[in-house]
């Protein structure tokens, strides 16, 4: 019996300690830059490697009534976007739309794509980062998927 609390210990002890490592492998900014409020996080392509600080995402949010606000999310790998979205929301609903761009040295936007909900907009954010990184040997899109957009925003 002891011998199993010892394993349950250590095994909540490591959960502990890779929870806190991840969280922190990158630093997290929230600034004003004029009327947007932003939040910019650096994190990594691979959760298994916090450490190595290659994405960054940057999310922004404007408030022009209470009712209504705008919100801007963006996502690069590097020097290269991986893509951007805009949206409105106002009492009646919301509209958008996201741009996914190619993981090349030129990075043009590839598509745009109209988002209309929370739900399409995850869903594309996920689809679009696994498809940035779909023909790049050195990295994982189903890994990379998401790895950014868990730190506070």
């Amino acid at each position: 019996m002891a011998t199993t609390y010892k394993n349950h210990f250590a095994k909540a002890v490591l959960l502990i300690v890779i929870f806190l490592t991840a969280c922190s492998a990158g630093p997290s900014k929230r600034y004003l830059d004029g009327k947007w409020n932003v939040s910019e996080n650096i994190c990594s392509s691979d959760p298994d490697r916090p450490e190595l600080g290659d994405m960054r995402s940057e999310f922004r949010k404007y408030e022009s009534y209470q009712s209504s606000f705008d919100r801007k999310i963006a996502i690069f790998y590097l020097d290269r976007t991986i893509l951007n979205v805009s949206q409105k929301f106002n009492r009646s609903g919301s509209s958008g739309e996201m741009f996914l761009y190619e993981n090349s040295a030129a990075n043009p936007v590839i598509e745009t794509i109209k988002i209309l909900n929370t739900r399409e907009l995850n869903n594309t954010i996920k689809s679009g980062i696994e498809n940035f990184f779909a023909n790049d040997p050195t990295i994982d899109g189903k890994d990379a998927e998401s790895f950014c957009l868990y730190r506070g925003q």
